[in-house]
């Protein structure tokens, strides 16, 4: 956002006829004319741009290595464009080779490391720490995704795991305990929320996290902070009228599920 200008972007947002736009039956359809038209001010003022992020490389990584990675895919990707036993051949080949010596640079690494310490208690344990961080654990969802090498497929099985997991252990519970054990709270028949005001609402956005990710909406908290007394009323609408039909609006139930790398095989996890 270096050329942002958030006196601008603010004037924009005020000038915007948010409550003709959101004189609608659904919140559902509320939501997604907000989102729309908020969505086409911040690209005119804040446009994102992609930048290919690289990971840290690993010590033991040479340049020989990635030379013979980058003829390993430019030979798959020859494979692909014209498949045969040739073809097939060469990158099996290379494959093979990069195998061989990833496993030659790690050994040779990692008995470097031991040597320079092994006069040095306290420097090897803390380099095998560093070179064997965490333990090996019998992760089921490690298991579940073993053998496949689609990544539409992995991220199916995975999504399914994590978006499931609250159901999975009400399945898991034992329907004989005993409830006496615990305590119960008499609650009224009737649950009521209020109804928020404008006020509610700038105190809300106020009391958000400072960050620049966002989820499935494109929308971040840094971007409602800065225009957050102009987009209060309408927001403040939308919120009343999700109380009021008592619907909870579909567009904010999804969620992105990314799976991090802990440890173990880190190969099934390049999707």
């Amino acid at each position: 956002m270096r050329d942002f200008d958030p006196d601008l972007f603010n004037i924009e947002i005020s000038q915007q006829p948010w409550f003709e736009q959101l004189d609608l039956q659904s919140v559902d359809e509320m939501v997604n004319e907000f989102n729309f038209s908020f969505m086409e001010i911040v690209n005119r003022h804040m446009p994102f741009i992609k930048k290919r992020v690289y990971e840290e490389q690993a010590p033991w990584v040479t340049n020989e290595l990635l030379s013979l990675i980058d003829r390993r895919e430019y030979l798959t990707n020859e494979e692909h464009k014209c498949p045969c036993p040739y073809h097939l051949n060469l990158k099996n080949e290379t494959a093979k080779a990069v195998n061989k010596l990833i496993l030659s640079l790690k050994r040779d690494y990692i008995k470097n490391e031991l040597d320079k310490h092994k006069h040095d208690a306290k420097k090897l344990w803390r380099a095998i720490r560093e070179l064997w961080p965490g333990t090996k654990r019998n992760d089921k969802t490690i298991q579940c995704i073993q053998g496949k090498s689609d990544p539409i497929e992995i991220s199916n099985i995975l999504n399914d795991h994590f978006s499931t997991v609250a159901e999975k252990v009400h399945q898991n519970l034992n329907n004989d305990a005993n409830l006496d054990d615990f305590p119960i709270q008499i609650m009224p028949p009737v649950f009521e929320i209020e109804l928020a005001s404008t006020a509610d609402v700038v105190k809300a956005i106020g009391r958000l996290s400072n960050t620049k990710s966002f989820g499935i909406d494109g929308i971040t908290s840094s971007m409602l902070k800065n225009c957050k007394y102009e987009i209060a009323k309408p927001l403040t609408k939308i919120f009343n009228m999700s109380i009021c039909s008592r619907t909870f609006p579909t567009l904010w139930k999804k969620a992105k599920i990314t799976p991090l790398y802990k440890d173990g095989q880190a190969d099934i996890y390049k999707l």
